[in-house]
């Protein structure tokens, strides 16, 4: 079981964001099963 914390979202839509900055970006093989797809992790 888990629970949400932080539910809703916080921001109108993302364009009140404005800028951002990468600190690291990584990926890695999902179900390498025919075609390659990766997942994405970005923090």
């Amino acid at each position: 079981m888990s629970v949400d914390l932080c539910r809703g979202p916080h921001l109108r839509h993302t364009g009140q964001i404005g800028a951002l900055k990468l600190l690291t970006n990584s990926s890695a093989l999902w179900r390498s099963l025919g075609a390659p797809e990766t997942l994405q992790r970005v923090s």
